[in-house]
């Protein structure tokens, strides 16, 4: 018999598979070993479903031919010992019985059984059974080594992201700015691990303070980039952009904030290669005076809180920045009294939606605000997370859209 057996093996130096047999009957598994040995398998035997279950854990074997009637641990059963051990690799399991009925097959795959080879064992429909299951375990493989790959490069990119989130984190103001009578408080909430949002206050010279609230179109790592790139620009003393030359014809140090949103509008326009733009918020505040000067470049609306009942959102606006080459931005300017409150914020603060998809809005924000007008500015905006986390729903963890609030209140 393994001479006739032998004159069906493989040809010499074809790389071997091991196989695990599991069957009781000594006659049964010599034959069934000596199959396979002829095919070109190393083969390991074992007289049951407990021996075998040890030798499949201790060498890792993959392709696993067992009898269904076995003593201590019959084949379904050591199946489903494997399936629920979770060894750390797929094993092919391949049940050899004679039975045949359709509640044995089920029984079989609802152990997790693969294949089924009927009794007595024909060579050829075990040789292509055993291509079948090879061909499962080398898929099972490559699988197995792209979603290392995967997990790997997501590691990664992981590594990276947290990187940039901390350098972004990095950029953003101490909490609690004061400058003379101006005291600044804010908030920063990124959608993801980075944000296209970007916010800071900062003086000029000894009476102006500079603010803004950004918000760079769409998300993730390019919107971040971008708004590093802005937040860098808009940084007394890296770029001169926020002064005047010393030979300025208006004599002023501080460019005012419709020249600052010129010169970005002139750096950053939409091309074929990129199509990111971004809104804007920069103002500047007289601390002598109370004026503040800003531009409202495609940005939400800001807020004005008074001591009085005439809390009002602050009309008017011009396109984003990146838009319209050329665009000659208009300047608004408020008159802030003692106490009263500016707030300036980012569209994920408004546009939040509930389960309903009705959005936070202006005019619940203007109420939050002014019901709170007697709050502490940093309690305000703390618990405005809580309140824009209850509107969307406590079973929905986060937000879609990043989420910054800078606000300004003059003594």
């Amino acid at each position: 018999m393994e001479r006739a057996l032998a004159k069906q093996s493989i040809p010499p130096g074809k790389s071997q598979f091991r196989i695990l047999v599991a069957e009781d009957s000594d006659p049964v598994r010599t034959l069934l070993a000596a199959m396979l040995r002829s095919l070109g398998y190393d083969v390991t035997e074992a007289r049951d479903g407990e021996e075998a279950y040890r030798l499949i854990v201790a060498h890792r074997i993959q392709l696993v031919v067992s009898d269904w009637l076995m003593p201590r641990v019959d084949g379904p059963s050591l199946c489903r010992k494997l399936r629920q051990s979770d060894v750390g690799y797929y094993v092919y399991f391949m049940l050899v019985t004679v039975r045949d009925s359709h509640t044995d097959l089920v029984e079989g795959m609802d152990a997790g059984a693969d294949d089924f080879l009927g009794k007595p064992v024909n060579l050829e429909e075990l040789r292509v059974r055993l291509r079948a299951g090879q061909r499962v375990l080398e898929l099972e493989r490559v699988l197995a080594e792209r979603n290392q790959r995967l997990t790997l490069a997501y590691g990664q990119i992981r590594r990276d992201v947290d990187a940039a989130a901390q350098m972004q984190r990095s950029l953003l103001p101490e909490k609690s700015l004061h400058f003379g009578p101006a005291h600044f408080e804010w908030l920063f909430v990124p959608s993801m691990f980075v944000s296209g949002d970007d916010l800071n206050a900062f003086r000029l010279d000894d009476h102006h303070v500079g603010f803004y609230n950004l918000d760079v179109a769409g998300h993730g790592v390019p919107a971040a980039m971008m708004s590093v790139t802005l937040s860098r620009m808009l940084t007394p003393g890296t770029g001169g952009l926020l002064r005047e030359s010393a030979s300025s014809a208006s004599g002023e140090r501080v460019r005012s904030p419709s020249n600052v949103a010129a010169a970005l509008n002139a750096q950053f326009q939409i091309t074929a290669e990129s199509s990111m733009y971004f809104t804007l918020l920069y103002g500047v505040l007289n601390t002598h005076t109370g004026v503040v000067r800003f531009i409202q470049a495609g940005h939400t609306r800001p807020m004005l809180l008074t001591a009085g009942d005439d809390s009002r959102i602050l009309d008017g606006g011009s396109p984003p920045i990146g838009v319209l080459p050329q665009f000659a931005y208009e300047e608004q300017q408020v008159d802030l009294q003692r106490g009263e409150r500016l707030v300036v914020y980012s569209d994920g603060v408004t546009e939040c939606e509930n389960v309903d998809g009705v959005q936070f809005g202006e005019e619940r924000l203007l109420s939050y605000l002014s019901d709170r007008r007697d709050v502490p500015l940093e309690e305000t905006l703390q618990a405005l997370v809580t309140e824009l986390n209850a509107w969307r729903s406590p079973e929905t963890p986060g937000f879609p859209d990043d989420l910054s609030v800078l606000a300004l209140e003059f003594h």
